[in-house]
């Protein structure tokens, strides 16, 4: 249904998925991606936000549609997500 552009469909199977096998959060990521696709940013940044709140992705869609919303709110969360995080460096 996904690679058929059959969001809506897609999406309903991705949750029940994601509810039969709940460690796997990829159902929960092609949930999301399948509201973004819908044309619901917002709700997709919620399922993310709530399923996947510490995965890279919810971040980064996080701080794209901050910038949508203009350039201080995306400056503020591009600088949040580019500074606020360490990571260990490579050996």
């Amino acid at each position: 249904e996904f690679s058929e552009g059959v969001f809506k469909k897609a999406e309903t199977l991705f949750n029940s998925a994601a509810k039969l096998e709940p460690k796997n959060h990829e159902y929960s990521f092609f949930r999301g991606l399948a509201v973004f696709r819908a044309g619901d940013r917002q709700g997709a940044l919620k399922i993310l936000e709530a399923a996947l709140p510490d995965d890279p992705r919810t971040e980064v869609l996080r701080v794209a549609l901050s910038i949508q919303n203009g350039a201080d709110s995306g400056a503020a969360s591009l600088e949040k997500l580019l500074f606020s995080r360490r990571h260990r460096p490579e050996k």
